[in-house]
């Protein structure tokens, strides 16, 4: 089996939490964690997403990068703050080596773009699930 079919149909559920007020992202998310078997759930903004994260630990955290209102920096810190072993991606219309980089250097694990390609998000995920706790 190829190593791409191996993390594409893994047998455990992977818990993930989505950060985002985007409906386009809860549609598309949905139908791409039923196929990979994910335990997906959704918070609007940081501060549900910690009250999540502190009954619900999530092995990765997608968090939009533009929440109404608020900073990717402050979220993604407050996410790291409330769960320092979830692996976090952020989702973005587009990226560039730049914010790719800030976005590790500030802890994340890496960038995902919309509009989402399915395995590729698939396998970010998975491989972010995989990464030792810090």
């Amino acid at each position: 089996m190829s190593w791409l079919k191996s993390l594409l149909q893994h047998d455990t559920r992977t818990r993930v939490l989505a950060i985002t007020a985007n409906d386009s992202d809860h549609i598309a998310l949905q139908g791409i964690a039923a196929r990979a078997r994910w335990d997906l759930k959704f918070a609007p903004g940081p501060e549900g997403a910690a009250e999540t994260l502190k009954h619900l630990p999530a092995a990765v955290v997608l968090c939009d990068r533009d929440l109404p209102g608020l900073d990717w920096r402050d979220t993604l810190r407050r996410i790291r703050e409330t769960s320092p072993s979830s692996a976090i991606v952020v989702m973005a219309p587009h990226t560039d080596d730049h914010f790719w980089l800030e976005v590790i250097e500030r802890g994340g694990f890496g960038v995902v773009t919309r509009p989402f390609h399915e395995n590729r998000l698939i396998v970010t995920v998975r491989q972010a699930a995989l990464q030792p706790t810090k």
